[in-house]
Formats: structure tokens, C-alpha cells, sequence
């Protein structure tokens, strides 16, 4: 008996619609109407971020490399480097670089590259000398 409320509003509503066969239309179009609007929002937004993400996260030219710190330094984040050290690029991030310092336990690092550019051999460009776009 608790869902006779219930039928009772399903059969009144079909019948406003005009029966069943035109209640299956109207609702089964209305959900294939929402399903492509509900893609084609998805779609839009995916052709957004998508080379938003892909930009973020295209790896570094200069990835994987290995720079000798030539002169002592601190940056502004406290970050020291000493002559003699050597760093490794592992990500970069605008106008920052996640680095590995060589012999340190408390790796990684985040360093401003104009920083390492002061105290090593990190291109100004961001581009080792070696590089072509057949290296990547």
C-alpha cells in the first residue's frame, strides 16, 4: 500500500503526456537530449584543459641533465648550492626547477632558474646547447 502515491502520480503523469508510447518518447528523447548537451559540455571543456594539462606537464629540455654549480649561492627560498656540487633538472615550472642535488638526502628542490643560472652553467634560455627538437 506505501506506493500506490506514488503509481498514482506516474499514471497521471503519463496520461498528460498522452499515453505511454508518448510518455517513453518525451522522456527517452529528453534523456538523449540531456546525454548530448551533457557531452558536448564535456567535450568543450576537455578541448580546454587538455593542452592546458599537456603544456604543464611537457617535460623540460633540459630534463635529465646534470649542471656544476661554479659559484656559491643562496636563494631566496634558503636553498644554498656550493661550488664543486652538481645539480639535476627534473621538472621545470615557469620560471622555477625542481632539482636533485647531488650527495643531499633532502632532495628534491625547487630552485628559481635565474638563481641557477648565477651559480652554474643553466642556460639563459632553458635550452642546453646541445638541444634540437629531435632530442625530445
Amino acid at each position: 500500500m506505501g506506493n500506490l502515491g506514488g503509481y498514482e502520480t506516474i499514471v497521471k503523469a503519463v496520461k498528460t503526456l498522452g499515453g505511454p508510447r508518448a510518455a517513453v518518447t518525451i522522456v527517452g528523447g529528453g534523456l538523449v537530449a540531456g546525454g548530448a548537451l551533457l557531452y558536448a559540455g564535456t567535450e568543450a571543456v576537455v578541448k580546454k584543459v587538455v593542452p592546458m594539462v599537456k603544456k604543464r606537464i611537457h617535460p623540460s629540455p633540459t630534463s635529465g641533465l646534470l649542471f656544476d654549480v661554479t659559484t656559491n649561492g643562496e636563494a631566496d627560498n634558503g636553498l644554498t648550492l656550493h661550488k664543486g656540487e652538481q645539480f639535476r633538472v627534473i621538472e621545470s615550472d615557469g620560471d622555477a626547477l625542481i632539482i636533485e642535488i647531488l650527495g643531499r638526502d633532502d632532495n628534491p628542490h625547487v630552485a628559481p632558474v635565474v638563481f641557477l643560472q648565477s651559480v652554474s652553467g643553466y642556460p639563459s634560455d632553458g635550452l642546453p646547447s646541445t638541444y634540437t627538437d629531435e632530442n625530445h
